[in-house]
C-alpha cells in the first residue's frame, strides 16, 4: 500500500515525502563514510608497509656498517698485539715470517703488510722495491701513526701505488721499553675485495666527508652527509 502511495505520488507531482528525503540523505551519507574510511584504511596500511620495509633496509643498513666497523677494528687490534712484541721487530727473519703469515691468512683482504724503521728502511711481504725515492716517513699513514702513538689509525681510502685502486691503510706506531720509536707497521685493505665480502649490490660506505670508501655494483645516487637534502648522481 505504501509503495503504491509513493508511485501514485510521484505521477501526480507531489512533492518527496520527509522519509524519503531522509532515506537518499543517509545512503549518501553512508556511501561517504565508507569511501572516507576505505580511502584512510588504504593510506593506513600503505604507510605501515613502507614503515616497516624503510626499518628493514635501516636495519640492514646498520648491520653492514656494524659488519665493516668490526672488521676495521679487528686489523687495528691484531697490529696492537703485535707492537707489543718489541723483540719481534728486532728480528729481520722474525719480522718477515710475520708479515707473510699476516698475508698468507687475510689476503686477499690485505695486500702488501708492512713495517717501516725510522730510519727510512721498509719491510713488506710480498717483496716489493720502493725505489731509492719513496720515503715511508713522509706518508700519511706513518705520520698519523705517530701523532697517535697509543692506539691504530686508519687512513682515508688512497690509490695503491703497487695495486693501482683505492686501499684504506691501519697502521700502529710501536715503541720500545723506553717509549722510543722503533717504526710503523701496517696493513693495506684493499677497498674493492672489502666491498666484494661486506657489502651487498647496489650499496657503498661513505666517510664523513662523503668520499666513497666503498662500494658495491652500480650506484645510483650518493648520499652527501653534509647536505643529507642531496643526493649526488655518481660520476
Amino acid at each position: 500500500m505504501f509503495v503504491k502511495n509513493r508511485q501514485a505520488s510521484k505521477k501526480s507531482g507531489e512533492p518527496p515525502k520527509l522519509a524519503d528525503f531522509l532515506e537518499k540523505r543517509v545512503v549518501r551519507l553512508a556511501t561517504l563514510i565508507v569511501s572516507v574510511l576505505s580511502i584512510l584504511i588504504f593510506f593506513t596500511l600503505f604507510r605501515l608497509n613502507e614503515q616497516s620495509f624503510l626499518n628493514q633496509e635501516l636495519s640492514h643498513v646498520l648491520q653492514l656498517e656494524k659488519n665493516w666497523s668490526s672488521r676495521i677494528d679487528s686489523f687495528g687490534k691484531l697490529l696492537c698485539v703485535l707492537a707489543v712484541q718489541k723483540d719481534l721487530f728486532q728480528d729481520e727473519e722474525k719480522l718477515l715470517k710475520t708479515l707473510e703469515e699476516i698475508y698468507n691468512r687475510y689476503s686477499p683482504l690485505v695486500a702488501y703488510p708492512a713495517f717501516e724503521r725510522t730510519d727510512g728502511r721498509m719491510f713488506s711481504y710480498p717483496h716489493h722495491d720502493y725505489g731509492s725515492e719513496y720515503d715511508p716517513r713522509k706518508r700519511p699513514w706513518y705520520q698519523a701513526a705517530l701523532q697517535n702513538p697509543n692506539t691504530y689509525v686508519v687512513v682515508k681510502p688512497f690509490m695503491h701505488a703497487i695495486l693501482n685502486e683505492p686501499a684504506i691503510a691501519v697502521a700502529k706506531a710501536v715503541l720500545d721499553e723506553n717509549g722510543e720509536v722503533l717504526g710503523v707497521i701496517g696493513i693495506d685493505l684493499v677497498s674493492s675485495r672489502l666491498a666484494e665480502n661486506f657489502l651487498t649490490d647496489g650499496s657503498y660506505i661513505v666517510d664523513e666527508t662523503g668520499q666513497i670508501i666503498a662500494k658495491k655494483g652500480r650506484i645510483k645516487a650518493i648520499f652527501n652527509p653534509n647536505r643529507p637534502d642531496r643526493m649526488s648522481r655518481p660520476t
